[in-house]
């Protein structure tokens, strides 16, 4: 028979229907573009903490959810990853983690991220492991089936006459192994091989359709069905029971949905659920759905970053949290979860643009008989949810009109069963009895506008708004008006009505078109409207209102662009939802609440969720499956099941709120990195990590965090405290922290992680850290300090009284004055180099001092170079460019020493410019400028280059900037700018683009 192969992948249009899915999947997607070393895939597997591997053509992969680390053959290191091609990874109960080659079977080596060869699996190439015990792995290899005993180090291979059970059988190279209730089924080119473990005995079965012998995969699904695939490249599949007495053939996997000769059956997977699952060559992952007897294929739409990133799938693997890992063809990989599918998405295929030409989706209805109506932005759809017919209505170039306009703003199914149909040009209504479609025109009260809306109350009057007014179809004379005519609402007349609810109490709220929020109580007959007349109103945000919701305490929700509000009608009192309350976007709309009292949102940031305390937001966007992080600006709409519909700019996003629970398991959190100067301390196996010790010089730190959230690891909050050091406990989506100055001592580093903010009842872990006490804090040392300081004060204070009385002395010359203001400016821009130059530099001496003496010396005098140009250019209004060269090289050569090759300096300035004139200490200004803001490291060293053109001296240096600069004041280069406005009439120029920071002064 033919195979029942469904493509399912949003909703499915085709000549004759379409359909919606049964169920789709949030694929999430590795590739090189995170730091895979190729895309073509050979092997998955997870180790004990839970990291996923990853075996390219080209290396091995550790990938964490944030990044991936490679491991790479490195020639003449035979610890290195072996060469040639992994074909199976094991992650073992004991913890170990095997690799199996063409060439032999290796394990890795936490401590040291080394890779030993089992020695005695030379030559034998490993294409599956299974663990059966502890102390017993079997191998599918070349040889035939082999047994590996990680005690012994000993591999048993099955066609060794020695063995007691060996049999000619199990000698027979595999193509694949599957263990079924401790029997193993062998696919083989001699057909399929039964061993049972206990009878110890194989014997060959031969699969009556397959008339050439061959099987190239295997599998036995929960129902003990046994499922081989067989033909010329494996496109053939068959189905057979326990017995092998009843078979069922599939030949439709020979053919590509263009009818190509060429897809073929990569690999079978039985899930912890039981379910088959299998990958193909070009169809994609296909799901065997047990029910119906059909393969629902999911494959790739390159419209919907959701979807699967090929067709092309050659394993399956699944991790310990149930996330199924899919190794392509080229396009790296991809994972989601089959039991955790909260967003489903309805969108039509890319391919399909001809039938419906827009992914936007607008409002949705379902009439009586279970049928679900679509408004897109091109065209208005009906799906049978039970046949899966569909029908479309769309306007056509020469053809009859079938509706007002295509782009379809609102629908309505009203309590006759007939569907409302709200364009951009005029209401539309379908007779469902009769299938005839009615137009509705200006005399009949309906005029040609964009009508936003269309709501049916509980006395069943229904209700239009459009752009600029709002009109009402009356119950008793059937017959449609305006507000105008309306004895309470006549005053609103000529206002547009963008959305319409009907709260619990039945009073009705307009969302306006510009005119704010209006109530209408048909009990009391009053009417009140709110509009924001000033900047600093304390009712709405906006006076376009997008949509509206009412919670179970009875508040009333509004959303608009610039906010949400909520309105308590018992206190009369509005509570504004803003960036500072929290709320991710400030675009919102598509309201709704759900039974635990939970307002969801539709924005520009994704779908939010304000929980019932309302104090927290928790974001989904594209990682969770949203197609797109923009929800259209219009109301969500509650489907008959409970289900909430948003229309987003790229389809349907549907969900039912209650499968989201707030309180999941927390991810598995450990250290991955500990850096100074951006340098890790050691190269591996930072969780096995409990004490760190560190010395004096090496109190400035980064740690950075991993928790294995795959589901979303952008999502995931952290805590952090280091404990006395930091007071509190610091939450934060950022997973690197950093700390700098710590003074020596004996600390304890607490962290922990979740993925949801409101819950920190999770694991806590703990790092004790270490630090030595600097000699300069000894007794001896300080006394000196202090002595040098006193005499660099007085230094100061002489030299300060001097400056005041040459200021004094000028104060009757008027022309003077801005001179005087760009000499204070200069001195101040002096005088940010003495404290902290010279707290680093004393730092870096006390160093060298215990280490290397004699560049200890060295380093003091090119500081007493420094400081003794300082004092002898102080009082001089320009120096030779020379002379601040000289200065320069002598602060570099002092820098270098600080930072090794993380610095580099680079100084090409013309002989014919050494005269020309320059203000003291600019260049040595602009160096000190570019080392405190930019990150400086020995893998990427900061270059500064030194040089004249045009007339200037310029001085750039590669950008790579500090997240934050604790001394910096924003001053230095604004002070010396003022400086270089009042010696020349040239500006100082200061650039930066996305590769260098650049400084240009004039030279005078």
């Amino acid at each position: 028979m033919r195979a029942k192969v469904k493509i399912i992948l949003p909703v499915l249009l085709l000549a004759a229907g379409y359909c919606f899915p049964q169920s789709t999947y949030n694929f999430h997607h590795v590739t090189t573009s995170n730091g895979l070393s190729d895309g073509v895939v050979r092997a998955i597997g997870q180790d004990k903490y839970g990291y996923i591997w990853i075996a390219t053509l080209s290396g091995l992969n550790r990938y964490n959810g944030y990044t991936v680390k490679q491991f790479q053959n490195v020639p003449g290191d035979s610890l290195s990853l072996p060469a040639g091609l992994i074909r199976s990874i094991l992650g073992d109960a004991r913890g170990n983690l095997w690799i199996g080659t063409n060439s032999g079977l290796y394990k890795f080596n936490y401590e040291n991220s080394h890779f030993h060869r089992v020695p005695v699996s030379n030559n034998i190439s490993i294409l599956k492991m299974i663990e059966v015990t502890p102390d017993s792995i079997f191998l599918a290899t070349n040889r035939g089936l082999a047994m590996f005993k990680p005690n012994s180090q000993e591999i048993i291979l099955y066609n060794n006459p020695r063995n007691a059970v060996s049999r000619k059988l199990l000698g027979i190279p595999v193509n694949d192994i599957f263990l079924h209730e401790r029997t193993f089924y062998i696919a083989t080119d001699s057909g399929l091989i039964v061993f049972n473990l206990a009878a110890r005995e194989p014997r060959l079965v031969q699969l009556k359709p397959i008339t050439d012998k061959s099987v190239n995969r295997i599998a036995v699904d929960g129902h003990g069905n046994i499922w081989a695939s067989y033909g010329y490249i494996g496109e053939l599949l068959v189905k057979s029971d326990s017995l092998f007495k009843k078979y069922e053939v599939f030949d439709d996997f020979y053919y590509s949905s263009q009818n190509l000769l060429g897809n073929a059956i990569a690999n079978f997977f039985v899930d912890n659920k039981k379910r088959l699952w299998i990958a193909t060559t070009f169809k994609g992952l296909c799901f065997y759905d047990e029910r119906s007897n059909q393969f629902i294929s999911y494959r790739n739409d390159p419209m919907q970053a959701s979807t699967p990133s090929s067709n092309q799938y050659v394993n399956i693997f699944q991790d310990k949290q149930g996330f199924l890992w899919l190794g392509s063809e080229g396009y790296g990989v991809d994972y989601f979860h089959p039991d955790q599918n909260f967003l489903q998405l309805i969108a039509p295929l890319a391919q399909h643009e001809s039938l419906l030409p827009s992914l936007w989706s607008r409002a949705m209805t379902e009439d009586k008989d279970g049928n679900l109506w679509l408004a897109w932005g091109g065209a208005l759809t009906r799906q049978n949810q039970k046949e899966g017919s569909f029908t479309i209505w769309k306007n056509v170039r020469n053809k009859p009109k079938q509706i007002h306009y295509n782009s379809i703003r609102s629908l309505l199914c009203d309590d006759h069963g007939d569907i409302w149909i709200g364009t951009a040009d005029g209401v539309n209504r379908y007779r469902n009895a009769s299938g005839k479609m009615d137009f509705f025109e200006e005399k009949d009260s309906l005029p040609h506008s964009f009508y936003w809306c269309i709501f049916q109350d509980s006395k069943k009057t229904i209700w239009f708004g459009n752009r600029g007014n709002l009109y009402y179809l009356d119950t008793t004379d059937r017959k449609i008006h305006t507000v105008a005519n309306h004895t309470v609402l006549s005053k609103f007349n000529n206002q547009g009505v963008r959305c319409i609810v009907e709260d619990s109490k039945h009073r009705l709220w307009f969302g306006m078109n510009g005119s704010g929020l209006t109530m209408y109580d048909p009990r009391t007959q009053i009417a009140k409207q709110w509009k924001r007349t000033g900047t600093n109103d304390s009712t709405l945000l906006d006076n376009v209102i997008t949509s509206i919701a009412e919670d179970r305490d009875g508040i009333i929700w509004a959303s608009s662009y610039i906010g949400l509000i909520a309105y308590d009608a018992r206190s009369d009192k509005f509570v504004q939802y803003t960036s500072k309350s929290g709320l991710p976007s400030v675009k919102t709309s598509c309201l709704a609440v759900d039974g635990k009292n939970r307002l969801w949102i539709g924005s520009t940031s994704g779908l939010l969720m304000l929980d019932a305390s309302r104090r927290h937001f928790k974001t989904f966007d594209m990682e969770d499956g949203l197609p797109t992080l923009e929800f259209n600006d219009q109301p969500a709409y509650k489907m008959k099941d409970g289900r909430f519909v948003f229309p987003s700019l790229k389809g349907f996003v549907a969900f039912n709120p209650n499968d989201y629970r707030e309180t999941m398991r927390p991810p598995q959190l450990y250290l991955s990195a500990i850096k100074i100067h951006n340098v890790d301390l050691r190269k591996s196996n930072y969780e096995e990590l409990e004490g760190l010790e560190l010395r004096h010089n090496q109190n400035f730190f980064s740690i950075e965090l991993s928790a294995l959230n795959y589901a979303n690891p952008q999502q995931t909050w952290y805590a952090y405290k280091l404990e006395p050091f930091d007071k509190d406990w610091i939450y934060t989506q950022q997973r690197v922290v950093n700390y700098t100055n710590v003074p020596g001592g004996r600390y304890n580093f607490h962290y922990k992680a979740t993925a949801d903010p409101n819950n920190w009842n999770v694991p806590e872990k703990k790092l004790t850290v270490n630090i030595g006490t600097a000699f300069y804090k000894t007794v001896w040392f300080w006394p000196l300090v202090i002595l040098a300081l006193a005499s660099l004060s007085f230094w100061a204070y002489t030299r300060r009284i001097q400056e005041r009385q040459r200021i004094y002395s000028l104060q009757n010359k008027a022309q003077m004055l801005e001179k005087e203001k760009a000499l204070v400016h200069y001195e101040s821009l002096k005088q940010q180099l003495n404290p902290h130059f010279l707290f680093n530099s004393l730092t870096s001496l006390s160093s060298l001092i215990e280490t290397d003496p004699r560049v200890a010396r060295k380093f003091l005098d090119q500081m007493s170079k420094i400081y003794r140009y300082i004092l002898a250019s102080r009082d001089s209004e320009l120096v030779p460019l020379i002379e601040d060269i000289k200065l320069a090289e002598v602060y570099a050569q002092l820098q270098q020493t600080r930072f090794q090759d993380g610095l580099k300096v680079n100084v090409d300035v013309e002989e014919k410019d050494y005269k020309r004139k320059i203000v003291p200490v600019t260049v040595q200004n602009l160096m000190e400028n570019a080392i405190k803001h930019n990150i400086i490291d020995v893998d990427s060293p900061l270059v500064i280059d030194i040089f004249t053109e045009n007339g200037h001296l310029v001085v750039r240096n590669n950008l790579q900037k500090k997240n934050f600069v604790q001394t910096s004041n924003k001053q230095g280069l604004a002070n010396m700018r003022s400086l270089y406005h009042y010696l020349d009439r040239r500006e100082m120029i200061i650039q930066e683009d996305a590769k260098f920071f650049t400084v240009k002064i004039p030279l005078i």
